[in-house]
């Protein structure tokens, strides 16, 4: 499958999502971000087991697509792809080609079935809390917090 989406489009999402991977973890597919393309919206996830963030691109395509790329190295290549054609990613089974004009780069994938993203529902995790007593919360804690 091929995913053509515009580099300035791409690139904010992934920045925001590439923060939560690391490079050196235990489980390789960590260090990778889930692209997940259905009902017409590109979702990118990345995790480390106890953070998870998601972004959501607004991305009209009819067929489902899953799969996990390196995140830092997916940044990267994004970065350094020109502003004047879109970035087109075609996905196979265990690589993915990514092109724009004379460019071309080629990463290793992992199956999107091993990222440990299940999909949440919204109303049952989503809780209202006053901000002042948020930042209470937080200060009263925060000496009990790990230094990583």
């Amino acid at each position: 499958m091929i995913i053509s989406i515009d580099k300035e489009k791409l690139i904010e999402p992934l920045k925001h999502v590439v923060g939560v991977s690391e490079k050196k973890q235990t489980m390789p597919i960590l260090g990778n971000v889930l692209l997940k393309v259905s009902s017409g919206k590109l979702l990118l996830v990345s995790s480390d087991l106890e953070v998870e963030i998601a972004a959501e691109i607004s991305y009209p395509f009819d067929g489902d697509v899953e799969t996990t790329l390196p995140a830092r190295k997916l940044l990267d290549i994004v970065k350094s792809m020109t502003e004047d054609e879109p970035t087109t990613i075609d996905i196979e089974d265990t690589k993915a080609v990514i092109k724009s004009k004379k460019s071309k780069f080629t990463l290793a994938t992992l199956p999107a079935s091993d990222f440990p993203y299940k999909g949440t529902d919204e109303a049952s995790n989503t809780y209202k809390i006053n901000i002042a007593d948020l930042d209470n919360i937080i200060g009263q804690t925060s000496f009990s917090m790990a230094i990583q």
